[in-house]
């Protein structure tokens, strides 16, 4: 079986395209969210198969990959965290690249640590803010679900699997 590939990489509005850092702001903006100069903004999504099966499939099958890896990567990270989605060809093999901001609005990993260990209990009912975290979005537990997430919905249909 083929495997599928699934990449998110965590980055600053300075390591993106000029008018893609703007779009990310732009989102950013919305929230009324205050951001850390060094403070990662934005998720890249990167989403493949292997060279073989890519190169393997016909035009319209590659078209409703691409369509199929949008759809997950909308509905994994909400569609208003999207922000950008393209098909880029590397080396013939395309693959979707997709630009997502982390905003959460769950208690971060930090404060459900410290409640664990000091005793507190945090209301059911509690109102938490909305917050830009990319390290909530690319730990270990959840950079797996992410694989195994897209190998059950996208990569079952074209024949792949985890590799």
């Amino acid at each position: 079986m083929q495997s599928v590939f699934v990449r998110v990489i965590p980055r600053r509005i300075g390591d993106l395209a000029q008018w893609l850092g703007r779009l990310v702001l732009g989102v950013i903006a919305r929230t009324g969210i205050k951001t850390r100069l060094n403070q990662n903004d934005c998720l890249e999504v990167y989403l493949s198969g292997s060279a073989e099966t890519m190169c393997a499939l016909s035009g319209e099958q590659i078209q409703n990959y691409f369509e199929d890896c949008i759809d997950w990567a909308l509905k994994t990270f909400g569609e208003s965290n999207f922000v950008y989605a393209s098909v880029v060809y590397h080396g013939g093999v395309p693959y979707v690249y997709c630009v997502v901001v982390p905003l959460l609005d769950t208690i971060s990993r930090r404060s459900r640590y410290h409640c664990r260990i000091h005793g507190n209990i945090i209301p059911q009912n509690h109102k938490v803010p909305v917050r830009l975290s990319a390290s909530d979005l690319t730990n270990r537990e959840r950079l797996l679900y992410y694989l195994r997430s897209f190998a059950g919905t996208v990569g079952r249909k074209y024949g792949l699997g985890l590799g």
